[in-house]
């Protein structure tokens, strides 16, 4: 892996060459005693990504923009994208527009803070969708820094991350 600033979360630049790290997604998976943790959907990490919920953060001008550009980036390449502000009973659009979405996502990529973040891991906890976060905020501990932000979807697309499976105490 590469050097990564801990402070801001952002990855040197790296133009046009290989990748200097690993992209990291989290599963989120419930405690279920001292043995482990379970997933209530077996996902095949190797396989490609065709379907990204999109979720960005409440009232936040950027993330919306952010979210949408990101969702159009995405169909460009083939991906479709169900997009969302986090809210409890927000709609969501399906990018590009049309298209039939049949089944879970394969991938919640969540724009926007930490809180953000735990926010949806709350609600994805135990579907088996893995949890990319890109950091719309000042410090990110869990969320990927949102500079060079095609570049770590590029390698998302291309199959070049890794599944950090972390489990979640019931509350």
């Amino acid at each position: 892996e590469g050097s990564r600033n801990k402070i801001h979360g952002q990855l040197p630049a790296n133009p046009g060459g290989p990748s200097l790290y690993r992209l990291r997604l989290c599963l989120i998976t419930r405690f279920s005693g001292l043995a482990g943790s379970t997933c209530n959907r077996n996902q095949d990490m190797s396989r490609s990504v065709k379907t990204v919920l999109v979720i960005y953060k409440a009232d936040h001008e950027q993330a919306r923009s952010m979210a949408w550009t990101v969702a159009e980036w995405l169909a460009a390449r083939g991906v479709i994208c169900l997009v969302r502000e986090n809210l409890p009973d927000a709609a969501h659009v399906v990018v590009p527009a049309g298209e039939a979405v049949t089944g879970p996502p394969d991938l919640a990529l969540v724009l926007g803070g930490d809180g953000t973040y735990i926010g949806v891991a709350r609600i994805c906890l135990g579907l088996g969708i893995p949890l990319l976060g890109l950091n719309l905020g000042r410090v990110g501990f869990l969320a990927e820094g949102a500079v060079n932000w095609q570049q770590r979807l590029e390698d998302l697309l291309a199959g070049r991350y890794g599944l950090s499976r972390r489990i979640c105490l019931s509350y």
